[in-house]
């Protein structure tokens, strides 16, 4: 049984890899990921790297690291998919390094083992490397600017120090100031519990603000020249926007004030049950791990580390104020949940109470129907099947040698492969970006002047490698006595309003396409699918008048 498990822990990696690479092709998804490739190959051929736009429109909204890196990897290899989401998962390997090494050094190699295996097989991590934002990039981070932190504060040691600042500037330089506010409120809350405040005032911290200003730099004087100096400009409807205040300030903290525009009017418990669903296959676990912790915390009246519980839980605290939050906010504290779950799964492997193999038999009956009903609602893959199958005979003999944390692992990739090589490239065939990227190709008409007229896409952009302006009638009408002899992106509502405005169609091609953000049981549902997909259209005109 020995040698069985330092078999598979020696194996784990591997595998977990292979199902991130059948990833890595898959198209970008719109609209985030899909502006982000956009936006970044905008930057690589305008050579543009300091002041970032859009469709020739200044950008002021993320900030530059993911356009930067995914540049450079479009220098490297060219404008694809694997280009794109590369640096994201490299970056997401280095997380996965270093939570490892925390939880190595906060308890056991053991409990980093599985906290690095937790992580990599959740499912809120395989989505995040496969519909690529800046959220792994932040996380990663994170992650890394703490570990650097109780390094330095443990060994007093500079280059720790340093490594921590480099890290911090990274995590603004991605999503804000809370990629700097964040790692600091959990190594502080941890600094606090344990009573060690003396350490919160070392003179040594002032080397941080000197490197976080050297890091900053290029980004902070791209700003300055593309807003600061120009308040003239009309930059998201209004004028006189400073690029540094709205990066220090309105990007994040102006969504708690009502300074930043953006609101969805979600509940203060959204993240929470966002972690939930987006911690799978793991989410029972987490409750059953820090519903333990605060029981044995008022139990004996002590905390041993506030890393892993109170850290993540003000955190999330914080971005539940947010007035707009989706989903992926959560990822934040992904790392420092899995280590509170890889040291409740080494105990619970000592232990081996019978509920535990019972929720992993649940989780295997599961996952095995999801994928059995994947091939029936989508397109027979005889390869998956068979990668299926095996997979599925991994899991069912982990059964045998009674390692439950084993189990859960072989159960968790079987799932995130289901969801990568299955679910999502089959939910991306009806995606509009690829179809009439292939359509625009293999009509041959490529070279000719393409435009949006009431419909817009960033993925066809992408993957046409080129820029598409938007244009209205009265544009469309001159164009066309012009003789321009122009194509037009336009839903069907579109098509009717030109039609009405006198200009008939000559040609026309279409495709049927969902987004996934309107997935519904009528799509996944063979016999009806037809019904629920939407017509979009590419034609141009011949004017009559």
């Amino acid at each position: 049984m020995r040698q069985v498990s330092l078999s598979l822990s020696f194996s784990l990696p591997g595998i977990v890899l292979c199902v991130y690479i059948v990833g890595l092709n898959t198209d970008v998804i719109e609209v985030d990921a899909a502006q982000y490739a956009s936006i970044s190959m905008e930057m690589l051929q305008n050579k543009s790297f300091l002041q970032i736009t859009e469709r020739g429109i200044n950008y002021l909204d993320k900030p530059p690291f993911l356009f930067w890196i995914n540049a450079l990897s479009f220098q490297l290899f060219g404008f694809n998919n694997f280009a794109y989401k590369l640096p994201t998962l490299l970056f997401s390997i280095l997380g996965l390094v270093y939570t490892f090494k925390l939880g190595r050094d906060l308890y056991s190699p053991e409990v980093g083992r599985n906290a690095a295996i937790v992580l990599a097989t959740s499912l809120g991590f395989v989505w995040t490397n496969n519909d690529v934002k800046t959220d792994a990039l932040v996380m990663s981070a994170i992650v890394m600017s703490v570990y650097f932190l109780i390094q330095y504060l443990d060994r007093k040691s500079f280059k720790h120090l340093i490594l921590a600042s480099v890290m911090l500037s990274i995590g603004m330089m991605t999503k804000g100031p809370m990629g700097f506010i964040f790692p600091c409120t959990i190594v502080g809350t941890h600094l606090i519990v344990k009573r060690k405040w003396e350490q919160l005032f070392y003179p040594t911290h002032l080397l941080v603000p000197i490197v976080l200003l050297i890091c900053l730099l290029p980004m902070c004087y791209g700003l300055y020249h593309q807003f600061d100096l120009q308040p003239e400009k009309i930059v998201n409807g209004k004028v006189g926007v400073s690029g540094l205040r709205f990066f220090f300030w309105e990007q994040s903290f102006g969504r708690i004030t009502g300074e930043n525009v953006w609101e969805n009017n979600t509940t203060y418990l959204y993240l929470f049950h966002a972690l939930f669903l987006l911690f799978l296959p793991y989410s029972f676990i987490m409750i059953y791990t820090y519903l333990n912790r605060a029981k044995k915390i008022y139990k004996d009246r002590v905390v041993r580390e506030a890393i892993t519980f109170l850290g993540p839980l003000i955190v999330l605290l914080a971005l539940s104020f947010s007035s707009y939050k989706i989903p992926h906010y959560a990822l934040v504290v992904f790392p420092f949940v899995a280590i509170a779950c890889g040291y409740e799964l080494s105990k619970l492997e000592m232990s081996r109470p019978k509920w535990m193999k019972y929720h992993n038999l649940f989780l295997l009956i599961l996952s095995l129907l999801l994928g059995v009903i994947s091939l029936l609602i989508f397109e027979f893959s005889m390869l998956f099947l068979t990668i299926l199958l095996f997979l599925s005979g991994i899991a069912f003999s982990f059964f045998k040698n009674e390692n439950t944390s084993h189990q859960l692992f072989t159960i968790a990739i079987l799932l995130a492969f289901i969801f990568n090589a299955q679910i999502v490239p089959n939910l991306l065939t009806y995606s509009e970006g690829r179809q009439f990227a292939a359509l625009i190709q293999e009509k041959g008409i490529d070279e000719s002047p393409i435009y949006f007229f009431n419909r817009d896409s960033r993925a066809i952009e992408f993957y046409l490698k080129k820029r598409i302006s938007v244009v209205d009638i009265p544009t469309i009408q001159q164009k066309e006595r012009n003789n321009e002899n122009a194509w037009y992106f336009m839903s069907n509502d579109g098509k009717e309003a030109m039609e009405r405005s006198n200009l008939m169609i000559e040609s026309q091609h279409f495709i049927l396409m969902k987004g996934l953000n309107r997935i519904d049981f009528k799509f996944l549902n063979p016999q009806t699918r037809a019904e629920s997909l939407d017509t979009l259209f590419l034609v141009n005109f011949a004017n009559e008048n």
